[in-house]
């Protein structure tokens, strides 16, 4: 079988010997048959995983990676097993292949953290055409995109779901963004890496601001610095920190962007004045 997908303008083919039941959220990046692919990825099944070899390059409780040269190859494992359930396997600079334990396959694609596409190492895919992953609340009002990005349980969430109550606007995705430039404008794609809310949709938005939020008595909001901005933003963005080159090529992207898009730091309550507060900011500044 195989599956064709699109995300901003990257295609790229999953080809499986067995039938894919996709969730309703990644069937929405789903095209046509398209020769024209980016990236191919080869899904096998099996009772054991191939050995790996080359340099161990990061080790974590959820995966180990290494290099044989300028090829990666990554090992996955499930919080609370002690055996690897997949691997992900780079044969040249386009084709990939993935192995897929067989008590394992049935839970390929769900949406959440050991969905399929964080399998694709998708970070890496998207890199090598300039756009990265932000650790954001992604929501388009006016036709335009907002971004509210923090560490885990800051609340993005609760202010795009703020902004949807008080000013109809419309949530794109509550986890994470891609950011990709496009004829010199900062574009946001909703990805179908959604986290826990389900709620994503397959659409973009040229970028209006990125707010970074932390929580406050009171609502107070101002513009960040270039500098700070940048590494507001590093903490938030998918980054292969043992990877020089990828390190090295989404710093830039991030800089560029930050010269390009205002960010400002959002210390908020989870109320609407904290809406009227950043409305306010946005409408007088932008």
């Amino acid at each position: 079988m195989k599956y064709f997908f699109q995300i901003a303008d990257i295609k790229f083919v999953i080809i499986t010997n067995f039938v894919v039941k996709w969730h309703p959220i990644i069937i929405k990046f789903l095209v046509d048959n398209d020769k024209d692919f980016n990236y191919s990825y080869h899904i096998y099944t099996c009772d054991e995983l191939p050995n790996l070899y080359g340099q161990l390059m990061y080790e974590a409780a959820n995966q180990k990676i290494y290099k044989n040269g300028n090829l990666e190859s990554r090992v996955y494992f499930l919080p609370l097993y002690h055996y690897p359930m997949m691997i992900y396997q780079e044969l040249d600079d386009i084709h990939r292949n993935i192995y897929v334990l067989n008590d394992y396959v049935e839970n390929i694609c769900r949406p959440k953290s050991f969905s399929i596409f964080n399998a694709l190492s998708a970070e890496k895919m998207f890199i090598k055409y300039d756009s990265f992953i932000l650790h954001s609340s992604f929501i388009i009002y006016n036709n335009y995109a907002i971004l509210f990005t923090a560490p885990s349980g800051t609340g993005k969430s609760t202010q795009a779901y703020l902004w949807a109550k008080y000013k109809d606007a419309k949530i794109i995705n509550e986890d994470r963004t891609l950011i990709k430039k496009e004829k010199n404008v900062w574009y946001g794609y909703g990805i179908p890496i959604s986290g826990s809310s389900n709620i994503c949709m397959n659409e973009r938005a040229p970028i209006k601001a990125v707010i970074y939020l932390s929580q406050y008595e009171e609502n107070i909001i101002k513009k960040l610095s270039i500098s700070v901005a940048i590494k507001r933003l590093i903490s938030e963005t998918t980054i292969n920190f043992w990877n020089t080159d990828f390190l090295n090529h989404v710093i830039s992207l991030i800089e560029d962007f930050s010269c390009s898009i205002p960010i400002y730091h959002l210390s908020c309550k989870k109320d609407e004045d904290s809406v009227n507060t950043l409305f306010k900011i946005l409408e007088e500044n932008i």
